[in-house]
Order: structure tokens, then sequence, then C-alpha cells
């Protein structure tokens, strides 16, 4: 972002409604699906997307930390009121995320795309540890290798598996096996 130029900055203060300093100033422009603006700069030629609160930020306070995120402290991603904005850690910024009620974890059934049910999950655990192949749980689910994989490693489905007693390993062989 160091590519911004005075112009840019005037450009992008154009595009946000600057109101009283204890108000949220939202960006006008494009906002993303998850409500972050998202501001359209050139450098060397190239069109390149920012997001907005980082320009608010570093026009205001100047050029951000390496390796740190901007959070919203109103927890409003339109938000560009630089009094709203801080430095802060990515894991911060998630504890801030949660604490404010804004994650969203669709599990298991609740997922979007889900194939599975909880009750599926139960079974496939149940055939794999009565010896049943993973192919053959596979073909019987309908549903990709790579799905049943990370069911038996406790990487997908934790609400379920884990209190079946498969503990998600980083590596290595199926945790399940009798």
């Amino acid at each position: 972002m160091e590519h911004l130029t005075r112009a840019d900055f005037e450009r992008f203060w154009r595009q946000v409604n600057v109101g009283l300093a204890e108000h949220c100033w939202e960006f006008k422009g494009f906002l993303n699906k998850e409500g972050y603006g998202k501001f359209a700069t050139r450098a060397n030629g190239k069109s390149k997307n920012v997001s907005a609160h980082r320009v608010a930020y570093r026009s205001i306070r100047g050029p951000l930390t390496k390796g740190l995120v901007i959070r919203h402290l109103c927890h409003n991603p339109a938000c560009c009121n630089p009094a709203h904005l801080e430095e802060g850690t990515h894991q911060e910024n998630m504890r801030d995320m949660w604490t404010a009620g804004r994650g969203h974890r669709n599990l298991g059934e609740t997922a979007t795309k889900a194939i599975l049910t909880a009750d599926d999950v139960k079974e496939i655990v149940r055939l794999h540890r009565s010896g049943v192949r993973r192919g053959a749980i596979v073909r019987r689910y309908g549903v990709h290798t790579s799905t049943i994989k990370r069911i038996l490693e406790g990487s997908n489905w934790q609400h379920i598996t884990q209190p079946m007693g498969i503990v998600p390993r980083r590596r290595g062989k199926y945790p399940l096996h009798p």
C-alpha cells in the first residue's frame, strides 16, 4: 500500500461518509460480501483493490506495522473512522469478532453444502472402527474420499467426532484404528 499518492487519499476520502467523530464513517464505494470496503488504486500500471479501512488508517496514522492487522473497534466492517480503527494481531482481531458475535461457524448439517448428517458421521466412524474400508464408506455415502479422510482424522465434524474419542492430529496415521 506504499504506492498510494496524495491524490489517491483525496479520492478515497471523497468516498467516505465523514460524520461526527464518535460515529462510524462508512465507505460509499464497493463493499465485498463481508461488508468491507474495497478501494481501487493503480500501481505500476496495474489496478489493485485495497481494504478501505487500511487506507483510512494509513492516511491519518501513517504506515502500518508489518504483521499486524487493522481492527474495527466498532465492529462495523464498512467503517473508515480512524478513531474506530486500531492495529492489532490476527488473534486479537478474531477474538474481537467472536466476542461481538460476528463469527459465523456453520457446523455439520448447518453448513451450506453439507451432504452428511451427524448420524451419518457417527455411522462412518462406527463402520471404520469395525473394519470397513474407506473406499466402501465413500461409495456408500457418495462423498469424496477426502471428506471421509477428514472425518476419520478428526479435522471435519469435530463437534461429533471429538466426543467419540477422535483427536485431530496435524500429521500421521488415522487416530481411530482399534
